[in-house]
């Protein structure tokens, strides 16, 4: 703005010496041109006085007359000149306490009309575009001028070529002294006469130095924009301008605020859907910046740890450890992970340094709960050193180590471990913890009569104590002693019935969901061993004991010894079949949190991603580095896989799992009486066994027909399936096929196994049941299969018939009863 310099250059205009000197000029002109052609003489003086004298008066009428002229235009010049520069400084005041545009432009408009002549005036902005030129303000006569007329930049239109369209392409002002003879002015001439504009002034408006707008003046008689009016609007004109620029960097720097709040507001919410505690710490140990995760983690409030050092938000050694684990991270200037320990919890907290704008550090820090994955990874670390042990230690060593174990990841004070027998219902204590029997009824009384214990063992599941006083009025413990301040029992059950029970308390924390699953994975892997070891050794007593059997007995006791086998290898199938199904269970349960995990940080990948869509533009050097980690990595396939893998390794364990289930469909254990089966389930889990011992190249194929159940002893029918299986899969040189059909005739079943093998010669069709007849290589057949099929079958109250030509394959056909307690042997 320019109030000073435009006030000198109006009383330059109007200074009354050069009024004067102006009045001299004319009279010395005068004098010099009434001397060259007003003089002559005439003889008489009188006469010549009185022409010297009118001369004298006719110059004084002249230049009087004409120095009221020049008064009158001067005092009518001043007089406009003062309204002019009375505009621009309303002009400079509204820039002066305007805030925005719109305030101001109303205020420039009714400043130029206070100008006299000036009828009309309006300010106009430019739309970039389409080219029109859309009023924002104006005031004065005539503004229904602007309702009726089209003002655009567009050259290609007559309408472009005007006065404003000029003054916007050309980028100066454009007077017009006669608004209804100036050519630019043809389209509006008519206007022009109807609201009576004799004169129109253009003026760009510029904002970073291009015109974006126009001032337009527009005044009642023609001729009205001299030199001055020219330099006072022009000026009023730059400190509009002015003022534009001044708006839109005020403007700019509110954006700028506001994209800085909102970019903080962005970051409080990405920081606040990040998994864990995120904090950022100055170089006092004061947090800066915390999420919402010390809510969930630690029920901190956020807002309340803002400016509070590590001592004054945690106890005394906690605080302490953290400051010492940020002061190293400070001073090293490297990331460093470390973990800490809170309120039973285990933390792993990422620390790394950040220098701010100021090139000062701060310190920030991601705190996850990896507890769980710390259990988990112990928990699986115990059950495989647990499997170690079981063979290098005697049971009553083996099972104290168990429990240490058991007592340390469920973090507990005391622990013991019951055997419970099944008639009558007793039980074995056999081993505790070293402050174990300060619990109540450990010792003195007998489980049945002993609350908690008593509860496990009569409803078949785990109790929790983690309020004993409550407990005690509930359940009846026994008074004496020291009751745990927590307590839980985790029974260990099979077939039906609870065989151990594993207990642990004095926990300082409440036990939870995690703690009786350790205890129950560990109960049931040292049961599990216990009993393997106690099987074992029955097994090898018995077999001392057939060792002393009559010699006399040899072809009844080679039998039993098959028999013997068979349920050893059943014993063993569900030995086997127990112990792959509990590493298959902390796999799967891993593979459960697994998928948690990867979902959880598949949600973080995919919030960044959306983070990265949308400001990815406007922060590209805050996302550079992570692209670029992407892009090396392949990112987008890693992310399309893991689902993949999570999937098929599941498949896998399903495989597994189903394999342990044929295993103990097919061995039956605990099955010894006769019941209601289902042949067809017997026969598959049959061969899913089979499968694994025949070769690649031998197809096995079933046709099932519609079967009732059948009361029988399903085992020993899986082995008679089994001896068929295996001898049809044998009879096959190359490659062939053993198909499976079974069919119902009234009151029986038959189940027939058709192989394309070799077939049996007719001299061996007679003697392929008898005891130790086998036409296999030594070493390759013991020669009881089939007589123990025969035999199994015969008890049932059925038989096995045989079609077989030599080179044309085998049919055994299996006849069975639906119910073989009503029917006779069949001879």
């Amino acid at each position: 703005m320019h109030r000073h310099s435009s006030h000198d250059w109006l009383n330059q205009q109007i200074n009354p010496t050069r009024i004067m000197l102006a009045y001299a000029v004319f009279a010395a002109l005068w004098i010099i041109a009434s001397g060259a052609f007003l003089t002559f003489t005439i003889q008489d003086q009188y006469l010549q006085a009185w022409i010297e004298i009118g001369k004298g008066l006719l110059f004084v009428v002249v230049t009087s007359v004409l120095l009221n002229r020049v008064l009158t235009w001067h005092q009518t010049r001043i007089k406009r000149l003062t309204h002019l520069y009375a505009a621009l400084s309303q002009c400079n005041q509204a820039i002066v306490h305007c805030v925005s545009e719109q305030e101001l432009f109303p205020k420039i408009c009714q400043a130029a009309v206070s100008h006299d002549g000036i009828r009309m005036a309006w300010i106009g902005m430019v739309d970039q575009a389409s080219g029109q030129v859309r009023p924002a303000a104006s005031c004065g006569q005539g503004e229904e001028y602007l309702r009726e007329v089209r003002i655009t930049t567009n050259l290609a239109e007559p309408w472009g070529r005007g006065p404003v369209g000029t003054a916007v392409n050309e980028n100066r002002p454009v007077w017009c002294q006669d608004f209804k003879s100036e050519p630019m002015l043809t389209p509006w001439h008519e206007q022009g006469r109807q609201y009576g504009f004799g004169a129109s002034a253009v003026l760009p408006l510029h904002r970073g130095g291009l015109p974006v707008g126009v001032f337009c003046l527009y005044a009642g008689r023609t001729h009205a924009f001299d030199s001055t009016a020219h330099h006072l609007l022009t000026e009023m004109a730059q400190d509009i301008s002015f003022a534009l620029d001044r708006f839109e960097q005020e403007e700019a720097h509110k954006r700028i605020e506001q994209q800085a709040r909102g970019t903080q507001l962005l970051m409080q919410h990405f920081l606040d859907n990040m998994p864990g505690a995120v904090y950022i710490k100055d170089s006092g140990l004061r947090v800066l910046l915390a999420n919402r995760g010390f809510q969930t983690l630690f029920g901190l409030d956020p807002a309340e740890m803002i400016g509070k050092t590590n001592r004054e938000i945690f106890s005394d050694d906690l605080g302490a450890k953290i400051s010492q684990d940020d002061m190293r991270v400070l001073a090293s200037g490297k990331a460093e992970t470390v973990f800490e320990e809170y309120q039973g919890r285990r933390f792993e907290s990422t620390k790394f340094v950040i220098e701010d704008e100021a090139g000062g550090q701060l310190l920030g820090g991601i705190t996850l709960d990896v507890t769980q994955r710390h259990l988990l990874m112990a928990r699986q670390q115990a059950l495989l050193e647990l499997n170690e042990l079981g063979a290098q230690f005697p049971e009553k060593d083996f099972l104290n180590h168990g429990l240490g174990i058991a007592q340390k990841l469920t973090v507990s004070g005391v622990s013991f471990l019951r055997f419970i027998s099944d008639e009558p219902k007793t039980d074995e204590l056999v081993t505790w913890s070293q402050n174990a029997g300060e619990i109540c009824g450990l010792a003195d009384y007998p489980i049945t009569e002993t609350g908690a214990w008593a509860e496990c063992l009569r409803e078949k599941r785990t109790v929790v104590i983690n309020n004993s006083g409550e407990h005690l009025q509930t359940n009846g413990l026994p008074d004496s002693g020291t009751l745990p301040a927590r307590l839980v029992l985790v029974p260990v059950i099979e077939e039906g019935s609870v065989r151990m029970i594993l207990g642990a308390g004095h926990k300082e924390f409440d036990y939870d969901e995690a703690d009786v699953i350790t205890l129950q994975l560990i109960g049931n892997d040292l049961w599990r061993v216990a009993r393997r070891n106690r099987v074992e050794a029955a097994m090898q007593q018995q077999l001392a004991e057939l060792k002393g059997l009559n010699q006399q007995l040899e072809e009844t006791h080679n039998q039993l010894v098959q028999s013997e086998k068979m349920a050893a290898i059943g014993q063993l199938s569900a030995g086997i079949a127990h112990e792959i199904n509990n590493p298959i269970s902390f796999i799967q349960s891993n593979f459960s949190s697994l998928s948690g995990y990867l979902d959880d940080l598949l949600a973080i990948d995919a919030a960044y991603s959306e983070i990265e869509r949308k400001h990815g533009a406007q922060l590209p050097q805050a996302f550079e580095q992570v692209q670029q980690i992407k892009n090396s990595v392949g990112h987008d396939f890693i992310v399309g896989d893991l689902r993949q893998l999570i999937e098929e390794s599941r498949e896998g364990m399903e495989r597994v799992r189903k394999i342990v289930q044929d295993l103990r469909n097919f061995s039956r254990v605990g099955e010894t009486g006769w019941q209601w089966a289902d042949l067809h389930q017997g026969i598959n889990s049959t061969m899913n066994i089979v499968r694994s011992v025949i070769r690649e190249e031998v197809e096995l194929v079933c046709e099932f027909g519609e079967l009732p159940l059948v009361r029988c002893l399903p085992a020993q029918l899986n082995q008679v399936f089994l001896n068929l299986l295996v001898n049809g899969a044998q009879a096959i040189a190359g490659a062939g096929r053993v198909m499976v059909r079974t069919g119902c005739e009234g009151d029986r079943v038959w189940v027939e196994i058709v192989d394309s093998g070799s077939g049996i010669a007719p001299e061996n069709m007679k003697r392929l049941f008898e005891p130790f007849f086998t036409t296999k290589p030594v070493g390759q057949g013991t020669g009881l299969g089939l007589s123990l099929s025969w035999s199994i079958v015969q008890r049932h109250g059925g038989k096995i018939e045989v079609d077989s030509n030599s080179g044309q394959g085998t049919v055994f056909r299996v006849i069975l009863p639906v119910d073989s307690q009503t029917v006779p042997e069949i001879n």
